[in-house]
């Protein structure tokens, strides 16, 4: 039974991925980090570029994963996506394209195995 969070945060990542690839989209980079941020993956399904946020949890108790995300966070995420895409001139400039900020909770049992996936697509928007 995993109970290390960095291990259930790989175990929702790997779900995510899987979930995301089943259902057309290209994960194009996982764990995306500098040393101030990171946002867990980046997705191309037609021309949206999804920055998706994992957040898991093993128990219904306290807060949901979604109020867990603090406001300072979701502005390094936001500013985070800024940089990715600037790294990355050949998505930028792509016709069309549009940007999906989106958050996901995924919960797991005591043993570790997935329950449920919750994918909110354009979870929210900058200020």
């Amino acid at each position: 039974m995993p109970d290390d969070r960095k291990e259930s945060g790989r175990i929702a990542e790997d779900a995510v991925a899987d979930y995301l690839s089943g259902r057309g989209y290209a994960v194009i980079q996982r764990n995306y980090r500098k040393r101030w941020a990171e946002i867990d993956i980046v997705a191309l399904k037609g021309h949206r570029l999804h920055f998706v946020e994992i957040k898991s949890r093993r128990t219904e108790a306290g807060p949901s994963p979604m109020e867990c995300w603090a406001d300072d966070q979701r502005t390094r995420f936001v500013k985070l996506a800024d940089v990715f895409l600037a790294e990355h001139p050949e998505l930028a400039q792509t016709e069309g394209l549009e940007v999906s900020l989106d958050y996901v909770s995924v919960k797991l049992s005591d043993d570790g195995s997935v329950l449920d996936i919750d994918y909110i697509e354009d979870a929210f928007h900058p200020d």
